[in-house]
């Protein structure tokens, strides 16, 4: 199964935190199972644009606004069997 995963941060950004570990978990998780894990996230100065996080291939794209602006390209080039989409915009 290809899984798509929308999410502002990676487990790898400076600023992240519990959200970002729980894609991680259940990212890896999903990964060590055989299914293919896309994560589609925002990219920060200095970050490479692509990485491979325990079996999670992360695509970070330049800005806050990158993910919401990849998304429609990203649809069109690729399938997914499921979309996980964590770009809420939640005050905690």
């Amino acid at each position: 199964m290809r899984v798509l995963w929308l999410a502002h941060r990676d487990p790898e950004n400076p600023r992240s935190g519990g959200a970002e570990r729980t894609i991680y978990e259940v990212g890896r998780r999903l990964a060590a199972r055989g299914h293919e894990v896309v994560l589609v996230t925002a990219g920060w100065r200095g970050s490479r644009p692509r990485a491979i996080l325990d079996g999670i291939e992360v695509r970070r794209y330049p800005g806050s606004l990158g993910v919401h602006l990849a998304l429609p390209l990203v649809l069109v080039r690729e399938e997914f069997d499921a979309a996980v989409c964590d770009l809420g915009h939640a005050v905690p």
